[in-house]
């Protein structure tokens, strides 16, 4: 049982790092994210979102357990998130958030689905077999 709440420590993320980032992740919102639901979609055109994450692996925003990605270090709940806090990735989210949650959510859950595979706790086959849509290859 938990008695004691620790203090998160606060880790330095250079400012201008942070803020390529976010912008890269408000240009993949606007030309990636908002087209889906252009059209007669209200919800948005579902076909297209396995384009949609592949460009998010392609730019490095998703992360990856497979360390020869772009996104891998420094993608969403990258493996730098362990050495810079959750902030960078936080900010990532918020700001894919503002144009779709779905999307930010699915981006979140790879993210996370990646950690688990880069501690060795899933293998890129199970998590191809049982979490990762059949579009997403790691």
């Amino acid at each position: 049982m938990l008695t004691k709440i620790e203090k998160i420590p606060e880790v330095e993320v250079a400012s201008d790092e942070l803020t390529y980032f976010e912008d890269l992740a408000r240009k993949f919102a606007v030309k990636s994210v908002l087209p889906i639901f252009e059209g007669e979609h209200s919800d948005g055109d579902l076909g297209r979102v396995p384009e949609l994450f592949e460009t998010a692996l392609t730019i490095g925003l998703a992360s990856s357990p497979d360390m020869s990605m772009a996104g891998a270090e420094y993608g969403i709940w990258g493996s730098s998130a362990e050495s810079s806090g959750l902030l960078p990735s936080i900010v990532l989210l918020g700001t894919v958030a503002e144009t779709c949650g779905g999307i930010a959510t699915c981006l979140n859950v790879q993210g996370v689905a990646s950690i688990l595979a880069r501690r060795g706790r899933l293998s890129s086959q199970v998590l191809n077999s049982k979490f990762s849509p059949p579009y997403i290859e790691l």
